[in-house]
């Protein structure tokens, strides 16, 4: 018969490996978690065209301090290429269908017409991408708003500043998102006053 002492040593020694096996399978859980991220991002990016991939500053329209925002949004719009246009263009024109059209001044209004123009860009990004089949459906969006993101970063910063100040304080914390956003509208052939617009946001 085993002693008290033997038996206690025996139950921690059995608590220590089941410890140890539940740690390991959590990090074993983790590796692959990590592995199917990273299979995924990379298949995604894989499939975006190049210039979403690296943007490179010397494509981008000079932007200085005469040049207005409607003439940057426009030259700009001339830049990106397909099938980033034909996506941008689709969620704006989607977005903008379901939106009260005769306030857009309405701060109400105008941000839940970029909050439902992201969403569009998100949901319809990978068909247009042929990318549905790299990975679980929201990394494959998230993956594809960060790149498209990136690339207007980049425009944006190319500008030393320029876009950023000549936005209204109320939008230049999304100088970025507002710049994807704007030349969208410009692909879509939206006819929408630049100024009214942004006076909408808070």
């Amino acid at each position: 018969m085993l002693s008290l002492k033997t038996t206690f040593g025996l139950i921690v020694a059995g608590l220590v490996l089941l410890f140890q096996f539940a740690i390991g399978a959590e990090n074993d859980e983790l590796a692959v978690s990590r592995l199917e991220f990273n299979r995924t991002v990379s298949c995604v990016r894989g499939n975006l065209p190049m210039e979403i991939q690296f943007p490179q500053k010397s494509i981008f329209p000079i932007f200085n301090a005469t040049t207005t925002l409607d003439e940057y949004i426009a030259e700009l719009s001339k830049v990106v290429g397909p099938p980033t246009t034909t996506l941008l263009a689709r969620s704006a024109q989607l977005a903008w269908s379901t939106m009260d059209q005769r306030d857009i001044t309405n701060v109400r209004i105008a941000d839940e017409f970029y909050k439902r123009f992201y969403a569009n860009v998100a949901s319809n990004g990978p068909q247009f991408y042929h990318v549905g089949d790299c990975g679980n459906s929201q990394l494959v969006e998230d993956t594809i708003l960060e790149n498209i993101s990136t690339y207007f970063g980049r425009a944006a910063s190319s500008t030393g500043g320029v876009w950023e100040e000549k936005l209204p304080l109320s939008v230049r914390h999304r100088k970025t998102g507002m710049l994807m956003f704007l030349v969208s509208i410009k692909l879509a052939g939206i006819n929408i006053d630049t100024t009214r617009l942004l006076s909408g946001f808070e």
